[in-house]
């Protein structure tokens, strides 16, 4: 591979920086240059349409980028990074994500298991339908079934008045269809 100066006509257009510039090849004219960085004189291919701004190899436009001041979505504190991020931590993050981490700690019951993810308190009842490969089954399903006297048809579900997913309470749980449930959630929008 040879290398050449830059024709005049694209050294402009470049800023000035003459010095950093060579071109890629026997084409001068070509849109792919080899240049080298200002600061660790490494060589790198660099397109000319983009622009030039500075004359930084990737590595070093990383190291040198500003540290800019960005808030947590959810602690709400302010932390530096050099890229934009919502969450300041990975814990932050995970928190975020986990809608009903607050779940109370007063179910003791070892037959009661709490998916923290969604919210719903799951009891051990192997021999039923709905039951998961561990045995497992949404309670409020349950109840639901006990209170209208059979099982829950496949366009059915069970809808908690008081939106608190782990409260099962008879007064708190209503069965309804899927469209009527869909329309009450979305009318509370």
């Amino acid at each position: 591979m040879s290398v050449q100066r830059a024709p005049a006509r694209v050294l402009k257009r470049l800023r000035g920086d003459s010095d950093k510039v060579v071109c890629n090849g026997s084409n001068p004219f070509s849109r792919t240059m080899i240049i080298k960085c200002s600061i660790c004189d490494a060589k790198y291919n660099y397109k000319i349409s983009s622009g030039l701004s500075k004359v930084l190899c990737p590595k070093c436009q990383r190291k040198n980028r500003p540290l800019h001041i960005y808030k947590c979505k959810f602690c709400k504190k302010n932390f530096k990074r050099k890229w934009p991020q919502k969450y300041c931590s990975k814990k932050c993050s995970a928190d975020s994500k986990r809608k009903y981490f607050d779940i109370p700690s007063c179910l003791k019951d070892p037959t009661r298991k709490i998916d923290k993810n969604i919210g719903y308190v799951r009891i051990y009842v192997p021999m039923h339908p709905e039951a998961n490969n561990r045995g497992y089954v949404y309670e409020h399903r349950i109840i639901a079934e006990k209170m209208i006297g059979r099982s829950l048809k496949k366009n059915e579900v069970v809808h908690h008045k008081n939106r608190i997913r782990w409260d099962n309470r008879k007064e708190n749980l209503a069965v309804m269809d899927k469209r009527t449930h869909s329309r009450l959630h979305m009318r509370d929008r």
